[in-house]
């Protein structure tokens, strides 16, 4: 990639497959004055809500917003706030063909009530249901038709533990993407971390890192790298990339690696931060760009969505304007 301008003109060439727990999030806002007489709690006078996607759709509408083509696979419950998923999937332009609706399933909604800017509560709905291996062999003979008509250019799965990535449907969607060279990039959580085998970009955030590796990591070049080999050793994988909140981004490929740090801003909301890095990491790596090149790109995502209250995709204008200024 010549240039970082050149990252918008070409997202419009790829179509990207997205896999993984989808959910819907809902917001309830209002204006709060007085604390309940019955309790010592607010009370929220309220004065709207909204549903917004999530999870891993969050992940399919950025990829959306950012231009290119997107497609995604997951299970949601044949119920009101599934149905509501389904719906605003289909009028954001997402392919929801692999999407599966189970009547013992439940929709993951994440509701969270604000005064003004404030976070009052979050209030999970949500039941754990892990896909069996017959749903796996189900999707795999899904996708090799899918190949056939409509290939992905590279597959991201956004990993939240509700369920979908399952082992065995992990080891399916690697072993398709093994089959036909497509690039896997992965965003883990801890349950199935080291399942990912082979994985082309391999994204942790350093809490989750932390978690899973058998010794400290400090935010320093020495001892990020080292946690990369270890990734390296353990999940083969191309592209290990840190996320690390106000820090910027480590990224290591094949002996070039580096902390890259990200510029000063006022961070509202980390909610969805991680779901547009792991979108423009997949776009960027396939445009050929340098591990320069796409950590200014993450940092510059995952920092306009801080700027959002809420879970939202990446703000494309906003984006546009601070690489401009970088050059």
């Amino acid at each position: 990639m010549k240039s970082l301008s050149e990252f918008f003109d070409r997202t419009k060439d790829y179509h990207i497959l997205v896999g993984g727990d989808l959910m819907l999030d809902r917001y309830m806002w209002g204006r709060v004055d007085r604390i309940s007489p019955e309790a010592p709690v607010p009370v929220l006078q309220l004065q709207s809500s909204e549903n917004r996607l999530g999870g891993a759709a969050n992940v399919a509408l950025n990829i959306s917003r950012l231009g290119a083509r997107v497609s995604i696979m997951g299970t949601f419950g044949n119920d009101p706030a599934g149905e509501a998923m389904l719906g605003m999937l289909r009028s954001e332009g997402i392919n929801s063909s692999l999407v599966t609706g189970f009547n013992d399933a439940q929709t993951t909604v994440k509701t969270r009530v604000l005064g003004g800017h404030q976070h009052l509560l979050r209030i999970d709905e949500e039941r754990h249901r892990e896909s069996s291996r017959e749903e796996a062999v189900i999707l795999r003979e899904k996708l090799d038709l899918f190949q056939g008509t409509d290939a992905p250019d590279a597959i991201i799965l956004q990993d939240y533990n509700k369920g979908f990535l399952s082992s065995p449907m992990i080891r399916m969607l690697l072993y398709f993407a093994h089959l036909y060279s497509i690039p896997m990039c992965v965003d883990p959580k801890k349950e199935n971390f080291f399942e990912y085998n082979g994985a082309t970009i391999f994204k942790p955030n350093l809490r989750e890192l932390r978690a899973k590796i058998p010794f400290p990591v400090e935010i320093q070049k020495e001892s990020l790298l080292a946690a990369t080999h270890y990734l390296g050793e353990n999940l083969k994988c191309e592209i290990s990339a840190i996320t690390l909140s106000e820090h910027g981004i480590f990224l290591a490929r094949q002996g070039e690696y580096g902390l890259f740090p990200t510029k000063a801003r006022t961070v509202v909301d980390v909610c969805g931060a991680g779901d547009a890095v792991i979108s423009v990491l997949t776009l960027a790596h396939l445009m050929g760009a340098s591990l320069a090149q796409m950590a200014t790109i993450a940092n510059a995502a995952g920092g306009v969505v801080c700027e959002e209250v809420g879970v939202c995709p990446v703000n494309v204008e906003a984006m546009k304007e601070e690489l401009g200024e970088i050059g």
